[in-house]
């Protein structure tokens, strides 16, 4: 049977009950109205009979006035026929029910039959292609291995056991367990591994369904911690009262993995070390940071990891640079061009680069075309420290 008939009997079922119930409830005190009828219209007929109104008297023709009498005797007329037709309405309604009630059918006495459950259709997304690749340079080793390791031998060394990771930097993933069912748990993993310190219910209701009324969506996040519960398991999914959190031991994400190598990135100054360094940072991106879903609280961090990944992206060009692989270099801020082309960041590396290949034609022509955009997009002059590197390029030999 299809859902819109089990829906169609299913209000037809309703409807019949609902007539049955108001029948019995009408049943039940119709005895004793009908009975008030029949006394009521029985002694309207015996006053009617001991108090017969007089015919009035118009006089022996039409022209003769009317008195105050005569006018008299007609309203009490006027008012004895009414009270015959209301004595007439009571007994008909005391010796003829207006409703006669019958017997329910057969099929509106058994329960209505219940609506198939529909299963949910997960629909999983493609994560988008690398938005930022760094050249690498001839005679590097792969360092894909490492990317992934990273965050698993540091927990390995702890003796705990990873039980998923979390995938941010791209579309978001759940990776190592079944995938949530819900989207909303998608989202509470996601928001959690952002937040290492965990949240707490009130700071989550308000991060996921913003301006709405708790009451009302608070079964819903119980829902998804419920979900997420059963896929990590209680010990990588920690509850504290009221807050929650990951433990970072069991769940990994690829942020913390970023985290880890930009702290590395500090303490290194050798432009070999941040060229590798840098290039492994840049090799966990896979696409736009929180990708494959609209969360109301993301766009601060998408920003924030964006401009981490230029940042890198640029420290890798100019180390690069250092080492002499302009070609290399250049083509690093080419594409952060391409994906930001105000970021002067890229400007400048590109700058270098170009006046490093004896371009000065193309540095004059970048720069300028790059002010005419800045100025179009935003009114805006170049930044300083980018007018004193064009001016110290035209001024070499």
């Amino acid at each position: 049977m299809t859902p819109t008939a089990v829906d169609r009997r299913t209000r037809r079922t309703d409807r019949v009950r609902r007539d049955i119930e108001r029948g019995s409830r009408r049943s039940a005190g119709g005895g004793t109205v009908r009975l008030l009828h029949l006394i009521a219209s029985l002694t309207i007929a015996v006053v009617l009979v001991v108090l017969p109104p007089a015919v009035p008297d118009f006089g022996p023709s039409i022209a003769t006035p009317l008195t105050t009498s005569t006018l008299v005797q007609l309203a009490l007329l006027l008012l004895w026929i009414v009270c015959l037709l209301l004595a007439l309405v009571l007994l008909r309604g005391a010796v003829f029910p207006t409703r006669v009630l019958r017997p329910p059918p057969p099929w509106a006495l058994r329960p209505a039959p219940r609506r198939p459950r529909r299963r949910p259709r997960l629909v999983r997304r493609e994560a988008p292609a690398p938005r930022l690749v760094v050249p690498r340079k001839e005679g590097d080793a792969p360092s894909n291995e490492v990317d992934q390791r990273g965050s698993a031998d540091a927990v390995a060394e702890s003796g705990e056991t990873v039980v998923a990771r979390v995938v941010l930097l791209g579309s978001v993933e759940i990776e190592g367990v079944r995938r949530p069912r819900r989207a909303t748990t998608v989202e509470l993993l996601a928001y959690l591994a952002l937040h290492e310190q965990g949240a707490s219910r009130d700071e989550l209701l308000e991060a996921m369904w913003p301006g709405e009324d708790p009451r009302r969506t608070r079964p819903r996040l119980y829902q998804s911690v419920s979900e997420a519960r059963r896929l990590l398991g209680d010990d990588a999914f920690e509850r504290d009262g009221d807050r929650y959190r990951l433990d970072r031991a069991r769940v990994t994400t690829d942020v913390d993995e970023l985290n880890t190598l930009l702290r590395e990135l500090e303490g290194t100054t050798s432009s070999t070390q941040v060229s590798a360094v840098a290039d492994r940072a840049l090799a966990l991106w896979r696409g736009t940071p929180l990708a494959g879903g609209v969360y109301a609280w993301a766009d601060g961090h998408v920003r924030q990891l964006e401009g981490t990944l230029a940042a890198l992206a640029e420290r890798a060009g100019r180390a690069q640079l250092v080492e002499g692989h302009v070609r290399e270099a250049l083509l690093v801020a080419e594409r952060g061009l391409a994906l930001d082309n105000l970021n002067e960041r890229f400007v400048r590396l590109a700058l270098e680069a170009d006046a490093r290949l004896g371009q000065r034609e193309r540095v004059t022509d970048r720069y300028e075309d790059f002010c005419r955009r800045l100025d179009d997009a935003l009114g805006l002059e170049p930044e300083r420290a980018t007018r004193v590197l064009y001016r110290s390029l035209l001024a070499q030999e």
